[in-house]
């Protein structure tokens, strides 16, 4: 019993350290501080509990979906609409393949497609609805594709599942497999409030981010940021209000959409 109750104990103290670390890191770039901000990616020991593994996610996707949510509507919606059908592109975390299922419809078999991902069986059921494109089982340290690979590459909903420390080298691994002039689209989730529901982690993130934040991570990495989009979970109303929200701002974001382009 002592002993569970010190384990306890400790993994309380990891989760307090690890949302200090993310709130002091969020503070000192709103205050421009980026030396210092930088700094704590490497001295940062103490994260969030990490359970991203291959099989929680196979699990995950293997739920039966919800109906899909408004806001998770139009960001697909944006990402298609964002694509370049003449130019290849690699989705890294292509999770559940709905995104794969309107860029199916879009372009087909026109689109040269590759898609990462860390799972499994999920990988093996994308491989069968759409033969025609390549799929690969690959974790984020390990891409193995060429240098200058690709026109476009996707990191949806992504960053905010690895840790800290190795945020930056994500990025600059795929500054280093864009083309001369590719663009990148990363997406993000921000005032979640995650850390009102710690321990609980369901979708299990590892990062609070911010607009700011995300801005300063890519500039670090070597891209220019050339477009912002913001949408808010509204519950009822969502498109019209998500209309006078880009005009008026009266709610905070829920989700970001960043168009980057790899810096010269």
């Amino acid at each position: 019993m002592i002993q569970m109750s010190q384990k306890k104990i400790s993994e309380t103290q990891r989760i307090r350290e690890a949302i200090c670390w993310e709130n002091c890191r969020k503070k000192l770039v709103d205050q421009y501080c980026l030396t210092v901000a930088a700094q704590t990616y490497s001295q940062q020991q103490t994260f969030l509990p990490d359970g991203n593994t291959g099989s929680f996610w196979d699990e995950k996707f293997a739920e039966k979906l919800p109906d899909i949510h408004h806001m998770e509507y139009w960001r697909l919606g944006q990402i298609v609409n964002l694509i370049d059908g003449r130019k290849n592109l690699l989705n890294i975390g292509a999770g559940s393949g709905r995104l794969e299922n309107l860029l199916w419809k879009k372009f087909g078999s026109r689109l040269k497609y590759s898609g990462t991902d860390i799972t499994e069986a999920t990988l093996s059921e994308l491989r069968k609805r759409f033969p025609d494109w390549k799929f690969f089982q690959r974790t984020l340290d390990d891409m193995k594709f060429s240098p200058e690979s690709f026109h476009q590459i996707l990191l949806l909903e992504v960053l905010e599942h690895i840790k800290p420390s190795e945020t930056v080298q994500t990025l600059k691994t795929i500054h280093t497999l864009l083309k001369p002039g590719g663009r990148c689209i990363v997406s993000v989730p921000v005032n979640e409030g995650l850390e009102a529901m710690l321990p609980v982690n369901p979708n299990q993130h590892m990062r609070f981010y911010s607009e700011q934040l995300l801005r300063f991570e890519l500039q670090w990495s070597g891209f220019d940021v050339l477009e912002v989009r913001r949408a808010s979970a509204f519950a009822r109303g969502f498109w019209w209000k998500q209309i006078l929200n880009t005009l008026f701002c009266f709610a905070h974001p829920n989700n970001l959409i960043f168009i980057c382009q790899k810096r010269k």
